[in-house]
């Protein structure tokens, strides 16, 4: 990025303008409109996207140029919900993040960062699954009370016409 021309053109307000707005692909959607005619396109390969499936590239691109980005890719964009980070092991490119998150300085915080979303999340299942289990034991309750009030009933009105 030319980043002295972008503060020449003071570009970054308009970047956190269009921010504000719904896209799809938020960080690519907003540069590429905001700098249509002024980016260069990098090899697909530099710029690997996730679950984007290849008959949207191929609109653009061969579909040489496509399998050799996907075959060995430089740089790999997680877009979307599919974040390895998120994901199962199973997650096709989870491996590959993973063993290069363990080189970096930052993979303390990243698994402390998912381990409070994960206690997070799990706090909120279990309080939710609480609530849940007394509701049903609450109904099962009120239907027990109510079922030895009726019988009291029975009772009192058996003893009163029966028992004089």
């Amino acid at each position: 990025m030319n980043l002295k021309l972008m503060r020449e053109m003071d570009i970054f307000p308009i970047f956190l303008e269009e921010s504000r707005k719904k896209h799809l692909l938020a960080d690519q959607d907003i540069i590429n409109k905001i700098c249509f005619n002024k980016i260069y396109l990098l090899n697909l390969k530099y710029n690997f996207y996730l679950h984007i499936p290849k008959e949207e590239f191929y609109k653009e691109l061969s579909r040489d140029e496509v399998d050799a980005a996907q075959e060995k890719p430089y740089i790999i964009h997680y877009v979307g919900e599919c974040k390895p980070w998120f994901r199962s092991a199973d997650f096709f490119w989870s491996s590959f993040w993973w063993r290069y998150a363990r080189k970096t300085y930052s993979y303390e915080k990243i698994i402390m960062d998912i381990s409070v979303e994960i206690a997070r999340k799990n706090t909120n299942n279990a309080r939710d699954e609480i609530r849940s289990y007394v509701r049903h034991k609450m109904r099962f309750y009120k239907i027990t009370i109510c079922f030895i009030i009726l019988i009291l009933l029975i009772y009192a009105v058996f003893n009163l016409f029966f028992y004089k």
